[in-house]
């Protein structure tokens, strides 16, 4: 995976919150069960790694503004130092360490983050012609047809 790639942080919060079980409001909330606690410190891990957000940006996105951006950088901490390791086959139910866990969030991320264009033509992926007479002319323009004369 290439680490200068986008990820959406909203959509690797979601995905990790669905994983752990929790809502919104509990990654929000100053609540410190596990779950919680495990869910916020793998969205910092991954965020730090693969976005350039600074930690108090990290911070807006696991937690409302009342928090400093320290429980951040702790919260790294303790996954590369692998104080989440049991909390990662308790909760995500794998047999993975923290960290590799944070691994396969960012990827998962990473490809649902992606433009769908590719997705909505699937035309394209497999190098065939475009069909529709409105994307054709868009794509000529753009010249993403190398190979076709105008």
């Amino acid at each position: 995976m290439n680490s200068t790639a986008p990820i959406s942080p909203e959509i690797l919060r979601d995905q990790v919150m669905r994983d752990c079980g929790i809502g919104l409001g509990d990654l929000y909330s100053s609540s410190r069960r596990a779950n919680i606690v495990f869910a916020r410190a793998i969205v910092c891990t991954v965020l730090r790694a693969h976005t350039m957000l600074s930690l108090p940006e990290i911070n807006g996105v696991i937690r409302s503004t009342r928090s400093s951006h320290a429980g951040v950088v702790d919260a790294i901490e303790r996954v590369r130092a692998g104080q989440h390791d049991a909390d990662a086959r308790a909760i995500a139910g794998l047999k993975v360490t923290a960290l590799e866990y944070a691994g396969y969030c960012a990827l998962r991320a990473h490809e649902a983050s992606q433009p769908t264009s590719l997705t909505h033509h699937p035309e394209r992926q497999l190098g065939l012609p475009d069909l529709n007479p409105s994307r054709r002319v868009q794509s000529q323009s753009l010249n993403l047809h190398p190979s076709r004369s105008r």
